[in-house]
Parts: structure tokens; C-alpha cells; sequence
């Protein structure tokens, strides 16, 4: 058997032995934790040796898309617990397709079992599509105390074919890191400066603008233990005033500022750990939930939005979801239980609520639900609960993998009204990803994305879903945002950068041909991601001490959204240059318009509205904007504005910087300079 060893580097390195017919690989490594080394094998995969850029390599190809060619290696947990590690490795890609999941694609990832809690898989971001020989790395630190961990290499979800060559394993080197820091060549873009032209015509109507598009994510359970202990069930996050039992002052004025027009509760992951039957009946008997159902349809009533309520596949059963539409919706009649319940406890009157969502991400509880007993549970749950209540809207739950989404909607799809998913491009899970470290490319990268998740996650989801169901099941994206959870080199999360891409989203789930029947952003108040964001802490909430409150910049442009905009579709087009973005993070290599556009008519139709985002980072676009089918008398602009990577944690960087200036009219029309990376909103009064 003739051996090949790719050449290494580091302390801890990957020395690869390839068998020239055999699918296991041999490896070697050598480290500092451990001067022996270690031995092992690659398994679930398949490779070929080839010339690499510094000798030979490993290229690992795949022909077919949704299927995996991922080799894996098991590590010595003992050589590298509780250490620091970075991971890096050369990599070349060719004809890579795209990803059904941010996390999907080229893997260079590692895989930790801590002896408690969740499975861990800090990885690189790579790319799709076509590239040549680059550096790529991470660093992550490793529990303690862990079962096991390995390395996974190859391609998981996609087809085309990476190289991977010098992959290497040590201990943290800050000089390290700033050494392949300067392998990295950023893109050079020159200023320009840019004109073109927007077109509206408030003749041609498109349909009612869907309020249920401004949509948002509210916390309300309290957890003891677990990995998210909290006590978001007592006030919402901050909404709720449990001294007062009312809506804080504060904080209802800002939701009314900023617009909430449907509201899902009670959030996320935790829905797993969410019994309903804890969160209604009298406050003193729940000091965990004092802000429950009966507290958040309070609160919504008085922000004009609907309830979007979660069902926990965790902790109800189809029986209970049943008693759940049952105590909000029925009357209270003496002919159902939980309804007269919902009486005895103060709220004689049904709450109407509309739209029930069955599960939270159940993909991922892999243990407890494969995606038919997931389907199988969501059409018992949909029956009963449409028994109680025929008017209400029940969605299941998609995932990018088609191995989950096809059976769930082939076993769902004559029970339920809407199908979810959720949407969170950029996708840094982990700390320590060299992609993070470049910042210019991931801020360009967010205005990148709304464009290319139009055109890859809802054409081709719209089409997926016709195909199997054959109907045109509406969507519901109840949660999106960038998916940036670290916090080096910046919580992107918090950007201008990640508000302008879920603005400009927003502007992409109001079109009709989209078929997008609501949508939340993640997340509304407190916790890791909320856009408003409290100077007192959760216990001084709870106490109802005074707090001030941080706006992160996704509040302006949401608020710009509520306060300028109108209640009819008309058509707005763009003719202006284009965006080319090579590629970074998990969006490819796409060319898009600078500007995008969405304009509205008022109820009475002496208003027109148009809401404009310059998407490029550096270029001002002069623009003359024409209006057929109206007449203007005249014109005002708000505008949001601020460096693509900042945030407003420490100080207010990005704010509402024009508010109603004055534009000047020329005939049927008006030129504007939309400055770069910005959000404007224009009300123009008609004749």
C-alpha cells in the first residue's frame, strides 16, 4: 500500500496517510499536549489524493446535492480538554451548489461532546460557489470535561468538490492568528460616485400591504435550570410591570413608536420547556408566570398587534393544545371547562387568538422526534384544535434539509394553513471564526443577503412546497435575523449592517408573488438579541425600578417602517448600477441592485409612500425619482443612518439623522442623494 503524507505545520497537526483504494484514511498526529501523538482513523467518507498548493492534499468531492461526503476523525479528549485550540487548514473549491442551511456546505468543523449539555460544533464559514487556495481558521475552546471529540472534513448537503491541504490543530498563538490575518486580502472597492433613476407608478396597486410582516419575538418562560435558566415568564423581557399588573409606560410607548403588529410568544428554544397550563389561572398561584397568557393578550390588545402563539411538541400533547385553543378562543358557556375557567379567573370574554404555531425548531430535537412523529403530532394537534375552533390558523415546521421538510409536508399538508421557517444569514454560532475577524466583508455581506435569500430561500421554497403539497401553502418566517451570536470581533447582531439587511428583508416578505403571511424578527427586548435593551437589570425590571432604554438600530428601522409607510402595494422600480459582492460568510458571489425600493398608497389615498436602502457600503447614488399616476404637492425624508459596524450598546451611533426635511419638487418628480449604506422614507402629499 503506497502512503502520501500532505505537508503540516503547528504543534498539533494532521498527518495524513491515504490508501489508495481503501475509504478509511489513516492519520497520524503529533501534538504538544501529547509528544507521542495519537492515531486514528478518517471514516464516513471518501477522498482522493492530489497535487495540492504546497505538495499533495486531500480533495473530497460529492455529485449530488442534500447528500453528505464527510470524513471524520476521532481526537484523544485527554490531549486537548480545557484547552484553547486554533484550527486552521488551506482550502480550494470548485461548482459548490447552494447551501439548504446557513450551517450546510464545506466543513471544517469540530464535533464536542461535553460529559453535560448540548453537543458543540464550532466550525469555519465557507463559502459556495468557486474559489481558489485560501487560509481558513478558528479557535474555540474545549470544555473541561468531555465524552469525545473529532474533526469533520468534506461536504455536507451540497455537491462540486474541496481540496483541503496543511490542516492543523494547536494551542491558541495570538502571533499565529495575526499571521493568518495577513494571509487574508481583503477586496479593494473604490469610491464612486453613482446615479440612476426610481420609477413609481401609485396607478399600478399591488394588494394590501400585510401588517402582519412587522412581527416580532417576545421571551415569557422561566426556566430553573438547563442551559437558558430565566425568569422571562415574570415581565416578558421587560414589557410586563408585575408590581403594577399592567404594561410598562415606558416600554408600551416604544412598542407603539417602534410597531409590533403580531407578537409569538413565548419564544424560541425555550417553547420546549413551555407548559401552557403554568402560565393562566390567578397570579399569586403562579409567581413564575405572572406575565401569562392572560398578561400578554393585555399587552398586545394595547399595542394593536395578534398573538402568534407557540405550542410546545415538548411538554403538549395533542389533547392539551386542544384545551390551549380552548381557553383562549371558546365561550364561556358551561359546555367548555377551560373556557369557563379563563371566566372564573376575570377574562369572561374569548381572546380570539388567530395563529398557533406547533413546535419550535423540532428538527434539531433529534432524540425525541424524527420529522414523521413530528407530522404524525402536528395533524393530531391541527384536528383537535380545529374541532375547538375552525377559524384558526395552524402552521407546522419546515428546515432547510429536505429529509425533515418533504415528510412533514406530504403528512401535513390537508391539516395545516401555513408552513415555518426561519432565517438567519451570516450564521457565526461559535466564537473565533476567522470569517468574523473580517469585518468589512461580513457588513457587506448583510446587505448582500436579503437578495440572495429572496431568491434562494423563498422562490425555491415556494416552488419545494407546490411540488410536494401541491398547493401554494403560505410561509411564515417566524423568526429571521443575521445569525451572529459571537461577540468578537463585534456583536454583529446588533449592527447597522444586520438592521439594514432586516429592513430590506421586510421590503422582500411584502411582495404578493413571495407568499409570506407573516413574519417575526428575533428578537424584541432584553436577553442576548433584543433590540431594546434595558439599563436596569432583569430583577430591578421585575422590582418596576425606573429603567432607561438603549435602541439598537434595528429599532430605528423598524420604527421608520411603522411611522412612513401606508396600506396599499403600488409598483416601485429601480434602474441604478450594481452591487457585486464576491462572496463571505454563507452568501455567495452575487450582483444586486445598489438601491431597493417599496412604495404604498395611505387608506385614503392622499398619501404616497416609498421607503429606499442604499445597499452599497461606500457609494452615494444620485437618483431621480419620477411618479406617474399622481399628482405630488409635495415632499418630505426621514432617513437612518450610521457606520455599517456599529451599534448603539454604549452610545447612540446610529440613529434617525433627517426627520421630515423638506425636498424640493421638479414637475412629476424630485432628485434625492441616497447616501451609502442608509435606510429614507419619503411621504409625499398628493394633489
Amino acid at each position: 500500500m503506497k502512503k502520501k503524507v500532505s505537508r503540516v505545520i503547528g504543534a498539533i497537526a494532521l498527518m495524513f496517510m491515504f490508501a489508495s483504494a481503501a475509504p478509511a484514511q489513516e492519520v497520524s498526529f503529533k501534538n504538544a499536549f501529547n509528544p507521542a501523538g495519537a492515531s486514528g482513523k478518517w471514516i464516513g467518507g471518501w477522498s482522493t489524493l492530489e497535487t495540492g498548493k504546497n505538495g499533495q492534499c486531500t480533495a473530497i468531492a460529492n455529485d449530488k446535492d442534500k447528500t453528505n461526503n464527510v470524513l471524520s476523525v476521532a481526537l484523544s479528549p485527554e490531549e486537548v480538554s480545557g484547552k484553547k485550540v486554533l484550527v486552521s487548514a488551506l482550502i480550494k473549491a470548485a461548482d459548490i451548489s447552494d447551501k439548504p442551511n446557513p450551517w450546510n456546505g464545506p466543513k471544517l468543523m469540530l464535533v464536542i461532546t461535553p460529559a453535560s449539555g448540548n453537543i458543540k460544533y464550532p466550525a469555519v464559514d465557507l463559502l459556495n460557489g468557486t474559489y481558489d487556495w485560501k487560509r481558513v481558521y478558528f479557535v474555540t475552546e474545549i470544555p473541561a470535561k468531555i465524552k469525545s471529540v473529532s474533526l469533520n472534513i468534506g461536504l455536507e448537503q451540497v455537491k462540486g468538490k474541496v481540496w483541503y491541504d496543511e490542516i492543523t490543530i494547536e494551542p491558541y498563538d495570538e502571533k499565529r492568528v495575526k499571521q493568518f490575518k495577513t494571509e487574508t486580502v481583503a477586496v479593494q472597492i473604490k469610491k464612486e460616485d453613482w446615479h440612476g433613476s426610481i420609477t413609481v407608478d401609485a396607478a399600478a396597486e399591488l394588494g394590501a400591504v400585510n401588517q402582519l410582516i412587522f412581527g416580532n419575538n417576545i421571551l415569557g418562560v422561566t426556566t430553573k435550570s438547563g442551559q437558558w435558566p430565566a425568569s422571562w415568564g415574570v415581565n416578558g423581557g421587560g414589557v410586563w410591570d408585575p408590581q403594577t399588573r399592567q404594561p410598562r409606560t415606558d416600554v408600551l410607548k416604544l412598542s407603539q413608536e417602534m410597531g409590533i403588529r403580531i407578537l409569538r410568544y413565548p419564544g424560541g428554544e425555550m417553547v420546549h420547556s413551555f407548559r401552557w397550563q403554568n402560565a393562566v389561572g390567578p397570579v399569586e398561584k403562579r409567581p413564575d408566570y405572572q406575565f401569562g397568557i392572560d398578561e400578554l393578550v393585555t399587552y398586545c390588545r394595547a399595542i394593536n398587534a395578534e398573538v402568534l402563539m407557540n405550542v410546545s411538541e415538548v411538554k403538549c400533547s395533542p389533547e392539551e393544545a386542544a384545551n390551549l385553543v380552548e381557553y383562549c378562543n371558546a365561550p364561556a358557556d358551561g359546555k367548555h371547562p377551560w373556557a369557563d375557567k379563563r371566566a372564573l379567573w376575570g377574562h369572561k370574554e374569548p381572546y380570539n387568538i388567530k395563529y398557533f404555531e406547533l413546535g419550535n425548531e423540532t428538527y434539531s430535537l433529534k432524540k425525541e422526534f424524527t420529522a414523521e412523529s413530528y407530522a404524525r403530532w402536528a395533524v393530531d394537534c391541527a384536528r383537535r384544535m380545529h374541532a375547538v375552533d375552525p377559524s384558526i390558523k395552524i402552521s407546522a415546521l419546515l428546515d432547510g434539509n429536505d429529509e425533515w421538510s418533504k415528510p412533514v409536508l406530504s403528512i401535513t399538508k390537508n391539516d395545516i394553513d401555513f408552513v415555518v421557517d426561519h432565517h438567519y444569514p451570516i450564521g457565526f454560532w461559535e466564537e473565533g471564526s476567522s470569517v468574523a475577524e473580517q469585518t468589512d466583508l461580513v457588513v457587506r455581506a448583510c446587505l448582500a443577503a436579503s437578495d440572495y435569500y429572496e431568491k434562494r430561500f423563498l422562490v425555491k421554497r415556494r416552488a419545494f412546497i407546490k411540488e410536494v403539497t401541491g398547493r401554494d401553502i403560505p410561509l411564515e418566517i417566524t423568526e429571521y435575523n443575521v445569525g451572529c451570536a459571537q461577540n468578537k470581533p463585534l456583536p454583529y447582531r446588533f449592527s447597522f449592517a444586520a438592521a439594514l439587511f432586516c429592513g430590506d428583508y421586510i421590503r422582500v416578505m411584502l411582495k404578493p408573488e413571495n407568499n409570506v403571511k407573516c413574519a417575526n424578527y428575533w428578537l424584541f427586548i432584553n436577553e442576548y438579541w433584543g433590540m431594546l435593551r434595558s439599563t436596569a437589570s432583569q430583577s430591578e425590571l421585575i422590582a418596576g425600578k425606573p429603567s432607561a432604554w438603549k435602541k439598537m438600530p434595528a429599532f430605528y428601522v423598524f420604527q421608520l417602517w411603522n411611522q412612513h409607510f401606508g396600506k396599499t402595494l403600488v409598483s416601485s422600480t429601480a434602474d441604478v448600477p450594481l452591487v457585486s459582492f464576491e462572496g463571505g460568510t454563507d452568501i455567495p458571489a452575487i450582483k444586486y441592485p445598489s438601491l431597493s425600493t417599496c412604495a404604498s398608497l395611505s387608506a385614503d389615498k392622499r398619501k404616497l409612500y416609498l421607503i429606499v436602502f442604499n445597499k452599497h457600503s461606500l457609494n452615494d447614488v444620485t437618483t431621480t425619482i419620477k411618479i406617474n399616476g399622481v399628482v405630488p404637492a409635495a415632499v418630505k425624508v426621514w432617513k437612518v443612518d450610521g457606520e455599517l459596524a456599529a451599534n448603539n450598546l454604549k452610545e447612540e451611533l446610529v440613529k434617525e439623522v433627517v426627520s421630515g426635511a423638506p425636498v424640493e419638487l421638479n414637475g412629476s418628480g424630485f432628485s434625492h442623494k441616497f447616501t451609502a449604506h442608509s435606510m429614507s422614507a419619503f411621504e409625499i402629499d398628493l394633489k
